[in-house]
């Protein structure tokens, strides 16, 4: 039994895109630890009850006030606490699963 199959876990926060986290040898972000957190919100629906209380008066908006309410909750629990920060969060997968934002995920084999 390797280490890999150990530390397979399963989140369910996007019912139709399961992600799977699981140890690789490479680094693919440090922010993954993030995951648990968001499955608690999830749960919770602290964001999302968060996102309803504001008011967007934006014209056709390229993101829901939800995608960026998680967008900055998240990144403030990552220690990102700059905005300017997010100019390069918006391009990181994690990032973009807590949001969800992400429209493609691997799916667990």
């Amino acid at each position: 039994m390797s280490l890999h199959d150990v530390w397979q876990l399963a989140f369910d926060f996007l019912p139709k895109k399961p992600v799977c986290v699981q140890p690789v040898d490479e680094n693919l972000s440090t922010d993954t630890g993030l995951l648990v957190f968001r499955q608690w919100d999830e749960q919770q629906r602290l964001s999302k009850g968060f996102a309803e209380q504001l008011n967007d008066s934006r014209c056709d908006p390229d993101h829901s006030m939800l995608e960026m309410v998680r967008s900055r909750v998240f990144g403030i629990l990552a220690g990102y606490e700059d905005q300017n920060d997010h100019d390069a969060l918006r391009s990181d997968a994690i990032f973009k699963l807590l949001a969800d934002r992400l429209r493609t995920v691997i799916l667990c084999r």
